[in-house]
């Protein structure tokens, strides 16, 4: 998979624009992104570029909220004792439940992610269920 399929802006509305690169084919590896890991692990496999370069992709629940919706944060960390720091802004889709982000991109073009809140290096402790081999 190409890891630059999809680009990220920051709207002026506090947003979070997922948008898929525009080239032939790309569609098609989303596609398959899909079907082959699901929503969360298909957000990372195509998100990678920025999740390579300090960007974070996780799960509400990851982070302590009664909720599986997926959190990209401009600057995460996953530490050694499983717990994850956020630094800066955080997005989340809430209508995961309904509508898978991916799909979106699929229909659209594009997803936008809701401004969660914004944080200076706040620390999420593990979960007592988490093991830091559970990491993904």
């Amino acid at each position: 998979m190409n890891p630059t399929i999809v680009t990220f802006k920051k709207l002026a509305n506090g947003k979070l624009r997922i948008s898929l690169d525009k080239k032939k084919g790309y569609k098609q590896e989303l596609r398959e992104a899909i079907e082959k890991w699901g929503v969360i692990q298909g957000l990372m496999e195509i998100t990678e570029y920025y999740w390579c370069n300090g960007w974070g992709v996780h799960t509400g629940d990851q982070l302590g909220q009664l909720s599986d919706a997926p959190i990209i944060c401009e600057n995460s960390t996953n530490e050694d004792d499983g717990s994850i720091t956020l630094h800066g802004k955080a997005w989340y889709y809430p209508q995961y439940m309904i509508y898978s982000p991916l799909e979106k991109i699929l229909e659209n073009g594009y997803v936008d992610f809701d401004l969660w809140d914004t944080f200076e290096s706040d620390n999420f402790p593990a979960l007592s269920w988490y093991s830091p081999e559970d990491s993904f």
